[in-house]
């Protein structure tokens, strides 16, 4: 897996500091494609990656890629995954141990059977909230000032030729 990483922020003991001392939490707006499968050149992750730089202020910008999917998620903010067939709401460790068959093939296969419908989708395409996916390459915003919108994100996904799915994660 490799990383790119461009950061300038104030920290203390590896704790983001606000004016006044007060530690905060950090929030890290992730763009990654909608396929779990695609791959991008490393070009243009670092021409969209720059693309972000010049227009948004934040701590740093960053992107991961790896030859295989990986799992991006949502931080703490996890609260449900829900099925995408029936809508019903899938218990944790039923997804828990979906994601380790899924993790001993490396996650070239997403596909699982769902226990509520008994029907097969990816565990991509559950519906996770808040938002998570997989993908073979993530651009990480660490604690963007304001909300990354439609503005940046077209640009983005034009540059990359590709649609992307936004995660937002606390750490």
């Amino acid at each position: 897996m490799r990383k790119r990483v461009f950061c300038a922020s104030n920290r203390i003991n590896n704790k983001r500091i606000r004016t006044g001392g007060c530690l905060m939490s950090d929030y890290i707006v992730k763009l990654i494609p909608t396929d779990p499968f695609i791959t991008v050149s490393e070009q243009s992750i670092e021409n969209a990656r720059h693309y972000i730089e010049t227009r948004v202020i934040c701590d740093c910008v960053k992107s991961t890629s790896s030859p295989t999917p990986m799992f991006i998620d949502c931080g703490e903010s996890l609260e449900t995954i829900t099925c995408p067939n029936c809508g019903a709401t899938l218990d944790f460790s039923w997804w828990g141990n979906a994601m380790d068959e899924a993790y001993e093939s490396a996650f070239s296969s997403l596909e699982t059977m769902l226990p509520c419908c008994k029907s097969s989708a990816s565990l991509n395409d559950l519906e996770y909230f808040l938002p998570c996916g997989f993908a073979r390459f993530a651009i990480e915003i660490l604690n963007p000032l304001h909300d990354i919108g439609d503005d940046v994100i077209r640009p983005v996904e034009s540059l990359l030729c590709v649609h992307c799915r936004v995660v937002k994660a606390h750490i």
